[in-house]
């Protein structure tokens, strides 16, 4: 990757990367910091699943 033209800064690693990609590309930044407002680990895990479907419990 170092010595790559590609002017990329992020590449999708694994099964739910494109998933996770496209959920923050649909959030605003205002949005997207919100996020850290939520106090618990299972309210965060809660809101990804219903925004992507993939389940962080399960990893």
């Amino acid at each position: 990757m170092i010595e790559s033209h590609d002017p990329r800064l992020r590449f999708p690693v694994g099964p739910d990367a494109l998933s996770f990609l496209g959920w923050r590309g649909a959030l605003s930044d205002e949005g997207w910091v919100g996020l850290s407002g939520l106090l618990r680990a299972t309210d965060y895990f809660e809101r990804v699943f219903i925004d992507t479907g993939v389940d962080l419990r399960s990893a």
